[in-house]
């Protein structure tokens, strides 16, 4: 019924919890959210550049869209698109907005980056 109406759900701060593969196996999650502590060493830990790969490439393989939280530079956001990230959120890419701002930039379709 959800789905009908257009209501996706997310876990947040996936890979942080005991129960994170738990939410994918048993969960209709539309769109996990990478937690930012996997993020925000992205460019120097092996360590997690291997689980986010990993994790990105377990939700394509579910056909799960997946988001990673904490984007704070651009060197991060282009190594997240490489890896195939689907999509991004983070101050790089914006502030909290207030509602009319939000709009205008929906409007304006400049929140796209490639």
């Amino acid at each position: 019924m959800a789905l009908d109406r257009g209501i996706q759900s997310s876990i947040d701060d996936y890979g942080t919890g005991y129960y994170s593969l738990q939410y994918l196996k048993h969960l209709l999650v539309d769109v996990p959210k990478i937690d930012r502590a996997f993020i925000k060493t992205l460019v120097e830990g092996r360590v997690n550049q291997a689980i986010v790969r990993s994790t990105i490439d377990l939700c394509h393989t579910l056909d799960i869209r997946v988001v990673a939280e904490g984007v704070e530079d651009r060197q991060v956001l282009d190594r997240l698109m490489a890896m195939g990230c689907d999509m991004a959120q983070g101050y790089y890419l914006s502030h909290p907005l207030p509602m009319d701002r939000l709009l205008a930039r929906l409007d304006q379709d400049s929140f796209r980056f490639e």
